[in-house]
């Protein structure tokens, strides 16, 4: 994970574990996310993607919303790393990106 804005989503990408999706189906325009849904990030389809740290109204017809993070452990995990120090002298209104990006593995459900 690289970027937190801390009540908004914790961003990060899967770009050695997964390949662009070409494919999407995306919510229809308007649907609010809530806290704790995976979604591709910038509109497109991966390989980034980020989770919602609070509900986001809006956000469902421009992004593709494929998991969710639903136990209160790996939320809590999340909050935290949302709160993780940032890079320092960002100007205000610039996208806070963690000092030290966190790695992560995947593994396949099961």
């Amino acid at each position: 994970f690289y970027r937190a804005e801390p009540g908004f989503l914790l961003q990060g990408a899967m770009r050695a574990v997964v390949p662009p999706n070409n494919q999407t189906r995306e919510k229809p325009a308007g649907t609010a996310m809530q806290i704790g849904h995976v979604a591709w990030a910038g509109g497109g389809a991966g390989p980034d993607l980020f989770i919602t740290m609070s509900r986001v109204g809006g956000f469902g017809g421009s992004h593709t919303v494929w998991g969710e993070v639903t136990d209160r452990a790996s939320l809590a995990l999340a909050d935290k790393l949302v709160n993780l120090p940032i890079e320092k002298g960002l100007k205000p209104g610039a996208m806070r990106m963690i000092d030290s990006p966190v790695p992560f593995t995947v593994h396949p459900a099961g």
